[in-house]
Order: C-alpha cells, then sequence, then structure tokens
C-alpha cells in the first residue's frame, strides 16, 4: 500500500499557497527553510513601484479543518513562543487558514492583551474574530500597522501619537458614546502635539482604543496595552468627567510600557489630577517609576499638589515625593529648594489631619531629604519631630541606625553610639555594626571599637576597605596611648600641634606627641607628624601618619596622596590597594585630579608615570555597584515593606486595571 501524505503537511501547503494568493504581487514571500520557534516565514514588503521599503514582518501560519469558525479562530500559543514573540524587534502576523471555506484570517500577535492569559501556566489562547478576515484593504492596513511599530520602537518617535477610537455601543454606561467621544477630543484640544484622536480606517495611526460597556481597551502597534475594566455593577451612568481622564492615563501607561517614558510623563503630568485612577496603587507605581526615568522631579510634586490633601489622595500625594527623594543628587539647586520648600508645605497640611502617624513620616521624609543635602542640624530636628508625634518609630531598625548617622556626623558620638546600639538589638544587620565601632572610636573607646571592627570583618565577607584600615590603625592607637578608651580633648591637641617656628624638630615631635594623648584622633596632629616624619627620613612612621590623618578626616586629600605616594614608594602592595579604594571611595573624582596635580608637583626624578599607573590599576578595581532606590511603605506598629523600583511592574507589556 503506497504512503499516504498526512493531512496535517496537506494544511500546511494550502494556508501557504492561500496565504501567498492574498500578498500583493509586489511583496516578498520567504519561507523558514527549517521552521524554528513558531515561525514559518517573513514578507518584506515592496512598495507600488517595486521599490523595497525596509519593512518585514515575520508570519506564523496556522490551519485547520475545524468546522465550528468560532472554535477555528482559537489559537493555541505555547507560553515560551509568546515570550520569544516578546523579545523579537520585528513585528509578528498570526495567519489563520480556515480550510472548509478557503479563507484567510490575520492578526498581529503583539494586539494580544495577556490579561486574559494571567493565569495560564503552559500555552495561551490567541483568539482572532470575523473582523479579522483578509478584505481587499488588509494589505494596505498592514503596511500602516507595521510602519506605526517601527515607529513606535524607535527612540526617536515623532510626535504625535495617533489613537483611533471605536466606541462598540451607543451608549456607554448611561452616556452617549458620541459625547464620550466629543469630551476626549476637548480634553485633548491643548495636547494635539503630543496625542492625537482619529475616526479614520484609511490613515496610519500608532494606536486604537475600543470602548464598550466592560472595558475600555487602549492598543499599541508596538505590542503594549492597558485595560481598565470597568465595573460589571455599574448600572448607573458613570462620571464621564473622571472616565475620559482614565482613559488618557491608560494611554500614558501604554506609552510608558513602550519605552517611552518621556512622552508618557508629560501625559501623566497634564492629565493626572483629572483622573479617577491614579489614586490606585498600581497605576500610582507606574506614574512614579515613569517621573523618575524621565527625571520629572517638578512636575512630580505639582501633580502631588493638585491631587490636594484629603484623605483618599494622602498617599499618592506622598509617593509623587519619590522622584525627588530617589534622585537627590542630581537635582539642581532650584529642584533642591523646590523640593524642600514642598515637603515643608506638606507638612503643614498633614498636620491639619491631626494623624500622629502621618506627622512623623512627613517629618521623617523631610528629614531624611535634608540629611542627605548635608543640612545636618535641620535635619536632626526632623527626626526628633518624628519620634515626639510617633515615639514607635523608635522600633523600626532602620529609623536607628539612620539617627545614629546624623548624630555621628553632628559629633554627637555617645548618643550615635546608643542609637547605633539599639539598631543592632532591633536587628539591623550589614554595615550598621560597622558604623557602630566607627562612633566608638570617636568616641575615644579604642579597644572596644576595635573589637567590633574585627567582629564585622570576620562576619562579612564584602566589607569595604576602609573598616579594615581603622581595624589596624586602631591598634596602633591605644599601644600608643597605653589604655584602651580616652576623653579626647579637641582644643587642646589642636593648639599643641600647631607648628611654632621656634621650635626644633626634636621639640615639636613631643609637642605632637603630647597633642595625641590629649586627643588620639587629632587629625592635624597626626598630618604634622607625618610631615616631621617624611622630612627627617622616617618614611615607615610618616606613612602611619598620613594615613591615620586621612581615615579621621576622609576628605583631607592632601593626607590621601602622600600615603598612597609613601605605600607605592615602599611597595606596601596590599594596604595601597585598600587606600586607594577608600580614598576614592570617600572623594570621587576629586582625589583623581589631586594625585595628578600632586604627583606632578614632585621634584625631579620621582616616577610620575609608575606612580600613576599604579594607582590606575588599583581604581579600575573599585567596584561601581549599582545604586537600585528602595521605597518603603510603612505599615502597622514597626512593619514595613520595601519595594525596588526596578521591579515595580516588571515586563508587563500590557496593563489593566478595575476601575470598580
Amino acid at each position: 500500500m503506497p504512503p499516504k501524505r498526512p493531512r496535517e503537511h496537506q494544511l500546511e501547503s494550502e494556508s501557504r499557497l492561500a496565504f501567498q494568493k492574498k500578498l500583493p504581487s509586489q511583496w516578498l514571500f520567504k519561507p523558514i527553510e527549517q521552521p524554528e520557534y513558531g515561525l514559518d516565514a517573513w514578507v518584506e514588503i515592496f512598495d507600488n513601484a517595486d521599490f523595497a521599503t525596509g519593512k518585514i514582518f515575520f508570519v506564523q501560519l496556522k490551519a485547520t479543518d475545524k468546522p465550528k469558525l468560532k472554535d477555528a479562530l482559537a489559537v493555541k500559543l505555547e507560553i515560551s513562543t509568546c515570550e520569544y514573540y516578546r523579545s523579537l524587534d520585528l513585528p509578528i502576523l498570526i495567519v489563520r487558514y480556515y480550510a472548509s471555506t478557503d479563507k484567510i484570517y490575520v492578526k498581529w500577535f503583539h494586539s494580544y492583551d495577556p490579561y486574559y492569559g494571567r493565569n495560564a501556566k503552559k500555552s495561551i489562547t490567541f483568539r482572532l474574530s470575523i473582523q479579522d478576515e483578509w478584505q481587499e484593504e488588509t494589505a494596505a492596513r498592514l503596511v500602516l500597522e507595521s510602519e506605526a511599530f517601527r515607529e513606535l520602537k524607535s527612540p526617536d518617535l515623532v510626535l504625535p501619537i495617533k489613537f483611533r477610537i471605536t466606541l462598540i455601543e451607543q451608549y456607554i454606561h448611561g452616556v452617549l458614546a458620541a459625547q464620550i467621544q466629543l469630551e476626549i477630543h476637548k480634553a485633548l484640544e491643548k495636547f494635539l502635539k503630543i496625542l492625537t484622536i482619529s475616526n479614520s480606517f484609511s490613515e496610519k495611526v500608532h494606536g486604537s482604543i475600543v470602548i464598550d460597556n466592560d472595558k475600555a481597551e487602549i492598543y499599541l502597534a508596538s505590542g503594549t496595552g492597558f485595560t481598565l475594566h470597568t465595573s460589571t455593577k455599574q448600572k448607573d451612568q458613570i462620571d464621564i468627567s473622571k472616565f475620559v481622564y482614565d482613559i488618557i492615563i491608560g494611554i500614558g501607561v501604554a506609552v510608558e510600557n513602550t519605552g517611552h517614558s518621556n512622552i508618557a510623563s508629560r501625559i501623566f503630568a497634564e492629565f493626572a489630577a483629572s483622573s479617577s485612577i491614579i489614586i490606585q496603587p498600581e497605576i500610582l507605581l507606574i506614574v512614579v517609576n515613569c517621573m523618575i526615568r524621565a527625571h520629572r522631579v517638578t512636575e512630580a510634586l505639582q501633580l502631588s499638589e493638585k491631587l490636594g490633601y484629603t484623605e483618599a489622595s494622602l498617599v499618592a500625594s506622598e509617593m509623587l515625593t519619590l522622584p525627588a527623594l530617589s534622585q537627590r543628587q542630581s537635582l539642581s539647586d532650584n529642584e533642591q529648594n523646590y523640593v524642600q520648600n514642598f515637603l515643608e508645605r506638606y507638612i503643614e497640611q498633614v498636620v491639619k489631619f491631626g494623624d500622629s502617624q502621618k506627622i512623623a513620616t512627613a517629618h521623617y521624609n523631610l528629614g531624611n531629604y535634608l540629611e542627605s543635602r548635608n543640612f545636618k542640624r535641620l535635619a536632626l530636628h526632623h527626626y526628633i519631630q518624628v519620634i515626639k508625634h510617633y515615639p514607635e518609630y523608635l522600633e523600626r531598625r532602620y529609623f536607628c541606625r539612620e539617627l545614629a548617622g546624623i548624630l555621628f556626623e553632628s559629633k554627637r558620638y555617645s548618643l550615635a553610639i546608643k542609637f547605633y546600639e539599639r539598631a543592632l538589638s532591633l536587628g539591623e544587620e550589614g554595615v550598621c555594626l560597622a558604623l557602630y565601632a566607627d562612633a566608638l572610636m570617636f568616641a575615644g573607646k579604642y579597644r572596644e571599637s576595635q573589637q567590633a571592627f574585627y567582629a564585622y570583618l570576620v562576619s562579612h565577607s564584602d566589607f569595604e576597605s576602609e573598616w579594615r584600615l581603622k581595624a589596624c590603625v586602631l591598634v596602633l592607637i591605644y599601644s600608643l596611648l597605653g589604655c584602651d578608651e580616652q576623653k579626647r580633648h579637641i582644643d587642646a591637641a589642636i593648639k599643641l600641634a600647631t607648628p611654632n617656628a621656634k621650635s626644633s624638630a626634636h621639640e615639636y615631635r613631643e609637642k605632637l606627641e603630647v597633642a595625641l594623648r590629649h586627643d588620639a584622633l587629632c587629625g592635624y596632629a597626626w598630618f604634622n607628624l607625618g610631615v616631621l616624619e617624611s622630612q627627617t627620613g622616617n618614611q615607615d612612621s610618616a606613612f602611619i601618619s598620613f594615613l591615620i590623618a586621612a581615615l579621621i578626616n576622609t576628605g583631607d586629600v592632601e593626607a590621601w596622596c602622600n600615603s598612597i605616594a609613601i605605600g607605592i614608594y615602599k611597595s606596601y602592595d596590599s594596604l595601597v590597594s585598600d587606600i586607594i579604594i577608600t580614598a576614592y571611595q570617600r572623594n570621587g573624582n576629586n582625589l583623581m585630579e589631586q594625585m595628578i596635580s600632586f604627583a606632578q608637583s614632585q621634584t625631579e626624578g620621582f616616577p610620575v608615570t609608575d606612580f600613576l599607573t599604579v594607582f590606575n590599576e588599583v581604581l579600575n578595581q573599585v567596584p561601581r555597584p549599582e545604586e537600585q532606590f528602595k521605597v518603603r511603605l510603612l505599615g502597622e506598629g514597626a512593619d514595613f515593606y520595601t519595594f525596588n523600583f526596578a521591579d515595580i511592574y516588571g515586563n508587563e507589556r500590557f496593563y489593566g486595571v478595575n476601575d470598580d
């Protein structure tokens, strides 16, 4: 009996021929020799004059013998295949061949809304409709849609973004569909350079808005979208003044998910205050993240104030401060001042509610911001106000650690120790133990500090070089003193360390030693001792003196340069690496500039090139960790929840919310 060709193979051939017949004769259909990953062919579009346009799309052919059209238009796709499709820079056209009628139905894969497959584990059902049947105008429509896809994928998107709006029913939740369309046009009247709405099916659009009594679907040709699921219980007439702006915010979400944060942020800044969904946590996080990406600091704060300070909008108003707080290091002076004034006004508004926890949180945000601007005294005032209004903050380990840091920078070391101890007792981990050791050191508790540093170093493999250097020099310090701790007499030490032209080198060294017995952490005395030792040829002592001076006053670039130079000269390789890393972490590019100036200012014969080569080799190994801004949303009591902004909404291309 001769072999029989499987029906499946016949269908494949039939579908390919049927699809090719539909394509314009100028277009090039190119089958993929060995179809893999769910792609059967690619099509290159040529214009009517047979010139190549550079427009290409992939094709996935799906043929069926199913008798019922509804069943035939449901195409099963594996989850892994869908993920692969989304990773491609070219659009994929799903082609369904319905064998019983020899008809072709086509639909772009990127029009699929993942909302409907959100619970799928292995595969999703991609549904085509009767409207997707290939018609005479389909080829022209595919050209326009592929152009829109390319434009949206481009980082240099040419504005405006054009949408086609379709209202399926005459009335949407009791409101005439034509009125909704008119109100959308009116809302966008002053924004036509960014967004436009069209009813035409013959012009190129970047996306579509389809509204019925269940949902409003916003779809972009790039494959991103937003679905506003209106309540099935909503029998009364919708608030059209809010509904229109909810749709526009949905457009902003779709544009943001495409990667055009700058455009999306302009949409949010202009329209979000009039929307009802802006206060929903899911939408709010997208808006905040968009504002951060686009560096729309002032606009986010202005939006916060537009929302007002009602019970319903208070969380949203607070969250919209995050673009400013997360980018505080890169703000201009005007932006810095605007943020500070805003946070001060925010406290005034929150006080009106009389909620002690909200008042405390407002003070905390301002205090934290002021601390980042190095306004330690003002920051401390607001941290104290936090405790005054809501003492439960003292049960939060991060708050105790931050307060200890402000006290440390304010040179209130004994209080800093107490709050570091409290943070540690509450379970604070990581660098907190090293910071506690640092506070002990500056409080004059040298042996206790050295032991705390040692405990930190043996329990952490990723410690900073600064802590190892301090642990080493502390042994020298309390050995020099002959005691474990010291009451520091700072003013007396500085007075003794001041050079006197009448003193001999021997006399001055004795005065410096006395100064250090008054205050072993007198950086001025250590630096001058380093100069003296270097002048008398004692480079080992000079190296230690400059290093201690630098570790005490970490911003003293000259002390760092001197210790690095001697360390390289004496081949203290392991120590030099730690010193360069610490110096750079504390002083950044200023250290690099000073190192070059230092090398060039040395006497003839100084190995400038070798010196800078060693410096650069070590510097290239300095870790540059990526800073990820995290947000704490406070819960009950001492609880808090941490969100990493990089993971707020992952890689979702469509987003849906319920407008209940």
